[in-house]
């Protein structure tokens, strides 16, 4: 077994007493989602995006590392293929679906390019892309980094380094990686975990420009793409 298939076994087997409903990330990307036909879920961990969104699309395919997690993501209602994303292309022809998504998933593979190349190339012509990750550059790793001199660390998964984050984004980081490799960014928006949203972030989100509370307090950024022709 290849060390990286080892690592996210390990981070699945500590999860397997965890409860299995909708996570705030999963349910947060519904808003971004139009109907259509196929969906891919890149990265898909254990199919909360299949549970969100399988009244919006007749199929719903998801594609990881570990064949654990996909068990659940089958019993949820989705195709699924086992996938080494650093080794191994998407297992679907040019233009199969029209709309994919990616939550918390682009950090964790060693060429992030490549990576949104192949969602372009199975997704259609104008079909669109919803990617989530953590924001780097939110206030408290930025504190992190200028006081306690120590990389701040972006996963909840305690398995190797940063629970298998090799790549640490910005928001602008992203916009670049996608329009330089065939998207348009059509939306930009923000994730907040709901268990540490504290009354203070909420009263900063009612005062801050939406901007300035995207770029500088939410935890994650998500993008909404469109395949150019």
């Amino acid at each position: 077994m290849k060390r990286e298939e080892a690592v996210y076994r390990e981070i699945w087997d500590k999860k397997a007493g965890l409860p299995e409903g909708v996570n705030s990330r999963a349910a947060g990307i519904l808003r971004h989602l139009d109907p259509g036909d196929r969906l891919l879920d890149v990265g898909a961990g254990r199919g909360e995006t299949a549970l969100v969104a399988k009244g919006i699309f007749r199929e719903i395919h998801a594609i990881d590392i570990s064949e654990k997690a996909l068990e659940t993501a089958r019993q949820r209602g989705a195709v699924t293929k086992k996938v080494n994303l650093n080794s191994e292309k998407i297992p679907y022809q040019d233009g199969f679906f029209d709309a994919a998504v990616c939550l918390d998933a682009i950090e964790h593979v060693i060429d992030p390019i490549e990576l949104v190349r192949e969602i372009r190339r199975v997704l259609k012509d104008n079909g669109s892309l919803v990617l989530s990750t953590p924001n780097f550059r939110k206030v408290k790793n930025i504190l992190r980094l200028l006081f306690k001199g120590s990389f701040p660390k972006t996963s909840g998964d305690r398995v190797g380094w940063d629970g298998g984050h090799l790549h640490y984004f910005t928001y602008k980081d992203l916009k670049d990686i996608l329009e330089d490799n065939g998207f348009a960014v059509a939306r930009r928006d923000c994730l907040v975990s709901e268990e540490k949203f504290s009354s203070f972030k909420k009263l900063l989100e009612l005062l801050l420009p939406k901007t300035v509370f995207e770029e500088f307090i939410a935890g994650g950024i998500v993008i909404k793409a469109i395949k150019n022709k």
